[in-house]
Order: structure tokens, then C-alpha cells, then sequence
């Protein structure tokens, strides 16, 4: 299984760290085609992690 880091932000401008947290596009290549295993959020308020976590669980379907 692999994990990766990503933004709990909804958009890609908010990413802190764009060197470590992948933009939206390639994050869903990763869940979708690749099947990336879990997803580590990190940053955004609780709403936006909300929001973020069912956008992931829906991609990663």
C-alpha cells in the first residue's frame, strides 16, 4: 500500500507545499488509475477536510 501527503485545502493555489502535496489533477490520477492506498490531509479547517475527505473517497471509487 502507499500513502501520500496532500492538502486539506479545496484549491490547489491554497497548497503550502506543492513540492511535497500533489495538485488536484494528479491526485485523482493516483487514486483513480493507480489505486494509491490512503491519503495523509494536512492543512484546511475542518469544513474544508470535510469536504476534501468525500472528494477523495468519491475519486478513489
Amino acid at each position: 500500500m502507499v500513502v501520500v501527503r496532500a492538502a486539506g485545502y479545496l484549491f490547489d493555489h491554497q497548497i503550502r507545499y506543492p513540492q511535497w502535496e500533489p495538485p488536484a489533477k494528479t491526485l485523482r490520477y493516483w487514486l483513480e488509475e493507480l489505486g494509491v492506498g490512503g491519503v495523509i490531509l494536512l492543512g484546511g479547517s475542518a469544513g474544508e477536510l470535510a469536504l476534501r475527505t468525500h472528494q477523495l473517497q468519491e475519486w478513489a471509487k
